[in-house]
This record gives C-alpha cells, structure tokens and sequence, in this order.
C-alpha cells in the first residue's frame, strides 16, 4: 500500500489534478485562468456538436452535467466510433468537470462543426458563458479528419484558409449578439483560429477581447503580422508551448511563449492532458529541447526552400492518394496500417 501511495504522490499532475485540487473554488475566489481556458479548450475536442444547441444568442445551453451524462451514456459509442478524439483522458475531463462547482455554472451554446472537401475546411466552435460579463470563444484544433489535416498543411502556402474565414465570422457574429468581454482560446489550429479571427475583427470588437489563449498553435502568415488589427491584439494573447514543440512554432507569430513542461516526449508533448501543473500553474521551462530547436529549423528551411506552388502541388498530390484509397480520417489510416501489420 504504501509503494502506491508513493507512486501517486510522485505522479506528474495535469490538467484533471488541477479541476479536483481548485474545482470547489469560484471564480470570484480564484480569477479565471489559462488553466480554466486549457480545460474548456481540451473539452471542445469532444463531439459537443451532438449535445450542446447551435443557438447562438445563449437563449437555450447545456451546463457540464449534461455532457458529462451525455459522455458516460453514450461512452462505447464514441469511443469505438472516433478512437483518436475520444480518448480515455477526454472522457475523465468531462466526468470530473461535471462535478467540479467551479464548472457547474457554465453555459454551453453556439454549437458550430463542419467538414467541406471541396474547399479543404474543418471548423468547429462553442461559446461558454464563463459569468454574466464575459463569454469564452473556443476553436477546436484539427480533429480525425484528413481534411483537417490538410487544411494544417494548406496554412503553410496559402494566407487564407477556409476555417479561418468561418472563425472570423462566428466571432464577429456572437459580438454583434452581446455586448459584454470576450476571451477567445484555442489548441493547435484552434490558437491559429483565435488569433486569426480577433486579429480580424472591427476595432470596436477588439476593445472588448481581454484574453486570447494559444495552446501549441501555429502562427499566422506573415502579410496578416503586418495588419493594424493583429498587432492590436498582440498585448492580449498568451501563447504555451511544451518543450519539444514543433507545431507551436510553425509560421509566424510575434506573441512571446511560455515553455510548459511536459511529461512526454517528442511529437506526443503536443497533447495538453500530458502538460504538467503545480499549484494551479504550468510548470515552466527555461527553453526548448535542441530537437525542438532543430525540427523548427529544418521545417522553415524546406518551406523556404521551395515555393507556394510546389508546397501546394506535393500536399495535393499527397493527400488525393490517400482519399482515392478510402482514406478519409486518420482512424482510417490507422486500421488500414494495422491490417498489414
């Protein structure tokens, strides 16, 4: 017993740790955090689409109780339906949320998700109402899908993609529904789709943003970093990145980050549940791994080294031959992996 005790007492804490430790505290008691935004970022990777309702005004929402019995209900389901999304930890977010009073509160609504192969896009959203006076906007990064994948991808030569005109759009249109603050957020392409679409928005609107958060998300092309409304919107963005970063640090950004320690290494630190947390905070790194630093390098030197036309043709060509063998989702790609393995 007592080699267990140690055993938990020495295990790294993320991000369910933080909701069990400061789930009893308000948010009059402890303001809104990063850590908040992570966890409701994290949330949003879940199929809320098939719970919360597309009303965008707030007028009908759900609070975390409804998805979590919503999650548990249909648990199997989900799991067997979309391995890579719904995952065991995901699952344990939207149990533990539920009955965390910090979260209980919370208003889900807005509901947006939707796939379009024509024009290469993969968006969703949700609007949370975090207390009376302010609503969280979050964009959820790529999901299972091989158009989101190659939405990712299209970012590296095109300086406008699908998703990001739709993130515009949805911010603009819960501004012009209600007038209190907004905090934006985002993990991988969803802190591209925040900073894009409060870099865009009429200045009136970016007066009343007082947080954008970026979790490991790719910056910007560069003609947008030169735009009036994106430096407007610089001061209010905070951006984290593990240690072994690599999609954190692609394109362009001129928001300083934080490192975040992760308990993982290489391309899996990318997850937010293996980010560690100590007494409410991300336990912080002086700087990147050197395989960080040089995966960085050897990325910006291959796009720079090639044009946006050779760029666009390789992905196209790359991803036609997946789609014309029935790969449509990396769930796909994954059981036609292990059927010759």
């Amino acid at each position: 017993m007592d080699s267990l005790k140690i055993t938990e007492d020495f295990r790294m804490k993320n991000m369910l740790d933080y909701i069990k430790e400061f789930g009893h505290v308000s948010f009059e008691e402890r303001a809104f955090s990063e850590i908040d935004a992570l966890v409701l970022t994290e949330l949003e990777y879940l199929p809320l689409e098939k719970v919360v309702p597309s009303d965008e005004n707030g007028e009908n929402f759900v609070t975390v109780k409804e998805i979590a019995e919503y999650m548990q209900e249909h648990k199997q389901e989900l799991f067997d339906e979309n391995p890579m999304m719904i995952t065991q930890e995901r699952h344990e977010v939207s149990q533990v949320i539920a009955d965390a009073p910090r979260f209980q509160s919370l208003k889900f609504f807005g509901v947006v998700s939707e796939w379009d192969k024509d024009t290469t896009k993969q968006f969703a959203a949700v609007t949370v109402e975090v207390e009376p006076s302010v609503r969280l906007v979050v964009f959820r990064g790529t999901d299972e899908t091989l158009i989101g994948w190659k939405e990712d991808f299209l970012m590296t030569y095109s300086p406008l993609v699908a998703a990001q005109t739709d993130a515009k759009e949805y911010l603009a249109k819960q501004a012009s529904l209600w007038g209190g603050d907004l905090m934006i957020s985002g993990h991988s392409k969803g802190g591209n789709l925040a900073i894009y679409a409060a870099a865009t928005q009429a200045e009136d609107v970016q007066l009343r943003i007082v947080d954008i958060f970026c979790f490991d998300s790719p910056g910007l092309y560069r003609s947008v970093l030169e735009t009036k409304g994106y430096q407007n919107i610089v001061p209010l963005a905070m951006r984290y990145i593990p240690q072994d970063s690599l999609v954190g640090l692609m394109l362009e950004s001129e928001v300083p980050y934080v490192i975040v320690k992760s308990n993982a290494t290489g391309a899996m630190q990318h997850s937010a549940m293996t980010w560690e947390i100590e007494d409410g905070q991300f336990i912080k790194m002086e700087k990147l791994t050197k395989n960080s630093q040089l995966n960085d390098q050897t990325f910006k030197k291959w796009t720079e080294s090639v044009s946006d036309e050779e760029l666009e043709l390789f992905w196209n060509v790359f991803f036609e031959l997946l789609f014309s063998v029935g790969i449509d989702t990396v769930n796909d790609l994954y059981g036609q992996f292990m059927h010759y393995v």
